[in-house]
């Protein structure tokens, strides 16, 4: 137990908090800063409530959690760390609530390894990597975080992991807004991805993703992008306004496009190139620069994938 308030600990060797085997202190409005590893260390099955303090230029995360710890994080500023600012692992869990996330030289939040939190109203921004990375079978629901203005990807997902994104918003980042890759999965619904300078979405090489009910949009690079065999269900969307096609698919890639409406964008709607297939069904594909749905370069579908292009899309 115990309750520490608007203290300042700063330059230890290990961490400035360590907290295991069921302790649950209660850490309010304290500096966490400059600790030679990380600032909060939770493990073996630590807890803890750690609120409204500032967590800041420690050489290793802001906050560690793993080993089945379960802390609540929640109101802290965690920034300009060396690296990463909060770093979940190995069967971590944990409530991360609310936080202002920013300036961190790795990924703002970094899920690993079997670990699920719950990640949801926070801020998450301005990192010199990522904004949350999720791999090697994370998983996790992040939920209604507005992630921006990141360096690399807003979100990225990897490595057999599973997260649930729902209700973002995700936007104004220096390349992807979400990049699946290497068999990442997850369920990617009702968010918000726009003004990313490549695509909003971006998957590839075995991903197979639920993409649904989103509103993709202002992309430099186009709305989704689906190559080297990529998968995935892309559902009820509306994707609009990008600067080139709202759908790519090449090389090998095999989604499923249901319902979704593609319009108003400055290339075509739909863009089928080196070997993509697909599915097309019911989509409503309207004012775009160029062709509804394009087909080329060695991607010609199969009959029945014609019959439902010509019958199940709308293309005005």
């Amino acid at each position: 137990m115990g309750y520490f308030e608007s203290c300042n600990i700063h330059r230890n060797r290990i961490a400035g908090f360590e907290v295991k085997a069921y302790a649950n202190p209660t850490v309010v409005h304290c500096e966490i800063h400059h600790g030679q590893t990380g600032g909060i260390y939770v493990h073996e099955k630590g807890r803890g409530q750690f609120i409204e303090n500032k967590i800041y230029a420690n050489n290793f995360a802001g906050v560690w959690i793993t080993s089945n710890s379960d802390p609540t994080i929640r109101g802290n500023s965690i920034f300009n760390g060396n690296q990463g600012g909060v770093y979940i692992f190995g069967d971590g869990r944990g409530l991360i609530e609310s936080n202002d996330i920013y300036g961190n030289a790795l990924a703002g939040i970094q899920i690993r390894t079997n670990s699920c939190p719950i990640v949801r109203h926070n801020k998450i921004h301005d990192g010199q990597h990522g904004g949350i990375y999720v791999h090697e079978k994370g998983q996790g629901v992040i939920e209604e975080n507005e992630v921006y203005s990141n360096t690399l990807a807003g979100v990225w997902v990897t490595t057999g992991s599973t997260p649930v994104l729902r209700k973002n918003r995700i936007h104004s980042g220096k390349q992807v807004g979400v990049y699946f890759y290497d068999n990442g999965h997850g369920v990617l619904e009702d968010n918000d991805i726009y003004n990313h300078m490549y695509s909003g979405v971006f998957y590839r090489t075995g991903s197979n993703p639920k993409i649904r009910r989103n509103k993709i949009w202002g992309g430099q690079n186009g709305g989704i992008l689906v190559y080297n065999s990529g998968l995935g269900f892309i559902e009820d969307n509306e994707i609009f306004d990008n600067a080139m096609a709202g759908v790519w698919i090449k090389t090998d890639s095999n989604p499923t496009l249901r319902r979704n409406k593609i319009h108003d964008g400055r290339d075509g709607g739909i863009c089928i190139f080196n070997g993509g297939i697909g599915l097309l069904e019911e989509n409503d594909i309207f004012r775009n620069a160029q062709a509804g749905v394009l087909i080329s370069t060695n991607s010609p579908p199969y009959p029945a994938q014609e019959q439902d292009i010509r019958r199940l899309c709308r293309r005005y």
